[in-house]
């Protein structure tokens, strides 16, 4: 019990003494099982500020968890065949732009570990200073989401009309669409069906993407691109508080924030 209650004091004591060590650290050993030293400072960074309830650090990706999901993704990808190839590197991307310091470890561990000189290689040509971190992309491969329905997608049915809104004048159209809903309802409500994309590898992440699907129209609003527009807000707190249009979504999407 008493050593329990002194672990806060001495993880103070080292937060003073590691930056004299650090100048006497010399470079681990290129082995991806081995935790170089400075992530190790890292962690314990982080588990200070956790002690102290501190949440004003970075929103980035906790270093450790990154570590453990990578190694996860890639034995999902390399031996139990569960994962596809595109998904593990969608994950090392997220991760290596918010910590470079990681890059080594991941190309080690495809090396060395799955013996992929070809991912190891492309991953070695990879600049994570270069790469967005807090937006998304604007270009993306065209789909027909018509198309039939399979194990891997499901179809939109003939007749959905599909629109991005990214700017405060599109806004308009789904205001102007969930009154004629309400409208033409009468006294039913008005079924919206909602959900929201966001970047699952950040330690504070926000919605990126909003989808708001009526009888015969989905809206894709941008949030990254109208995040300051009043009108979003507006919109939003219509939606959310008008009972007559009945939301329907995942349960993580209403719970409190």
């Amino acid at each position: 019990m008493e050593f329990h209650q002194s672990i806060p004091s001495l993880l103070l004591y080292s937060h003073h003494a590691i930056p004299g060590v650090l100048l006497h650290c010399g470079t681990t050993l290129n082995n991806p099982r081995i935790t170089p030293y400075q992530i190790f400072v890292a962690n314990l960074f982080t588990l200070l500020l956790d002690l102290r309830r501190d949440k004003s650090a970075s929103h980035r990706i906790h270093i450790g968890w990154a570590r453990r999901e990578i190694r996860s993704a890639a034995q999902k990808v390399y031996m139990l065949k569960t994962w596809r190839p595109e998904q593990l590197e969608d994950l090392i991307h997220t991760v290596v732009c918010q910590r470079p310091e990681l890059l080594r470890i991941v190309i080690g561990m495809l090396r060395m570990q799955y013996g992929d000189e070809t991912a190891a290689r492309r991953w070695e040509r990879f600049r994570p200073n270069s790469a967005n971190t807090t937006r998304m992309g604007k270009h993306f491969d065209k789909i027909d989401v018509n198309q039939a329905s399979s194990e891997e997608f499901l179809a939109t049915p003939n007749g959905i009309a599909i629109f991005v809104v990214d700017t405060a004048e599109k806004l308009t159209f789904i205001d102007r669409d969930l009154d004629e809903c309400l409208q033409k309802g009468g006294d039913k409500p008005c079924l919206v069906g909602l959900d929201a994309e966001w970047n699952p590898y950040t330690g504070r992440s926000k919605a990126s993407i909003i989808q708001v699907a009526l009888t015969n129209v989905v809206y894709i609003v941008d949030v990254d691109a109208l995040a300051s527009t009043p009108r979003l807000t507006a919109l939003l707190n219509k939606v959310f508080s008008n009972e007559r249009l009945l939301k329907i979504g995942q349960s993580k999407l209403f719970s409190p924030l």
